[in-house]
């Protein structure tokens, strides 16, 4: 049995891998190359309905079901924006619906890319964990349960719901928060 790191230990990892760099451009090189070791995307998978929208560059995120745990597999035509994702793959992927809606993500703030992101690369990466986590809602709710995911980012929090029959995303009222992107459906396999 192939055992998967944590979701915590991970995010220590990538902790430990940027304080090896002082220098902001450093760590910026850093996530560049994180995105130039992303597997490449099948361009078949490439499509509109696969974009992230509120990303300013292109980000395509394709994710499957399998096993009882949530895999990814992205790419982008952006460098910072494909390093960006390919740190989210490396934490999220592999992991269980419930593992990956729960998963706070305090690395990114650890790391400094709260202070280190321009306001539009940071709403790109929030973009890339909100879809993430409603990839893992999406295949929770289709095990027959309803499924409702708190979203924190290191700029917002947000209640998403799924309900099992029609798979309907339902904003909550309550929420400060007014999604500008499009739920999309995915498969289930």
């Amino acid at each position: 049995m192939i055992r998967i790191k944590t979701i915590e230990n991970t995010e220590r990892e990538l902790v430990e891998d940027f304080k090896v760099f002082e220098d902001i451009f450093d760590k910026f090189g850093y996530l560049i190359d994180l995105g130039n070791n992303l597997k490449p995307l099948d361009d078949a998978l490439k499509t509109d309905d696969r974009m992230i929208k509120g990303c300013q560059a292109h980000v395509w995120l394709y994710s499957e079901f399998k096993d009882g745990r949530v895999f990814f597999q992205a790419d982008a035509n952006a460098d910072y924006a494909k390093g960006l994702v390919a740190m989210m793959i490396y934490v999220l992927s592999g992991h269980t619906t419930d593992e990956i809606i729960s998963a706070p993500l305090n690395f990114i703030e650890k790391i400094g890319f709260k202070s280190m992101l321009s306001m539009k690369r940071a709403g790109g990466l929030e973009s890339i964990i909100k879809q993430m986590k409603l990839d893992a809602v999406v295949y929770k709710a289709k095990k027959n349960e309803i499924a409702e995911c708190k979203i924190n980012t290191f700029n917002f929090e947000h209640t998403s719901k799924i309900k099992s029959d029609d798979y309907s995303y339902i904003h909550e009222p309550d929420s400060q928060y007014q999604p500008d992107w499009i739920f999309r459906s995915i498969v289930y396999q």
